[in-house]
């Protein structure tokens, strides 16, 4: 009883301090949103071969042959649930964003989705130590915007260090948190 009354207050404050942003549906790429079937992404590319089963896609920008709402974007990643709904939405930006800091990618999602500017959390990528030991730029950030229903990230790594991946954006759900 106990446990359920804690894990109950827990989930409340949970949704308390996450901010008031638009729904889910409404941070939409040309019909790629959280919650959008296979179908719908299947209209924007239909050369793309999705199975009932299949539980991930990636996306090649690349080719020339991409809708003009991800020309900002090299290559993304989409995460399929159980039922087929896109729960998980990440994008590697071209390489033309290298340079912009992670609070100005940031600024361009805000402007883009309408969404509050002031409760995103911003830190480094990793701490000072281990950033200079694998050879990151120091400026390198990540930035989160908790919603009641999803989580957006901005990261910036300015594709310098081990590992490094450049600008994304990444579109979840929590229970997709990677």
């Amino acid at each position: 009883m106990k446990k359920g009354i804690f894990f109950a207050a827990f989930l409340s404050a949970q949704v308390a301090f996450a901010a008031d942003c638009p729904p889910a549906e409404s941070l939409d790429f040309e019909g790629i949103h959280l919650g959008a079937d296979k179908e719908s992404i299947l209209k924007i590319f239909p050369t793309l071969e999705i199975s009932q089963e299949q539980k991930d896609i990636t996306l090649d920008f690349d080719s020339g042959k991409v809708p003009s709402g991800f020309s900002e974007f090299r290559y993304g990643n989409i995460h399929f649930n159980k039922e087929g709904k896109v729960s998980y939405i990440y994008f590697n930006y071209n390489i033309e964003f290298l340079d912009k800091p992670a609070e100005m990618l940031k600024d361009s999602i805000i402007n883009k989705f309408n969404l509050p500017s002031k409760e995103w959390i911003s830190k480094p990528i990793y701490d000072k130590k281990t950033m200079k030991a694998a050879g990151y730029d120091l400026r390198s950030k990540q930035t989160t915007l908790k919603c009641k229903d999803y989580y957006i990230k901005v990261t910036q790594d300015f594709d310098i260090g081990k590992g490094a991946m450049g600008a994304r954006l990444q579109i979840n759900y929590p229970e997709e948190e990677k």
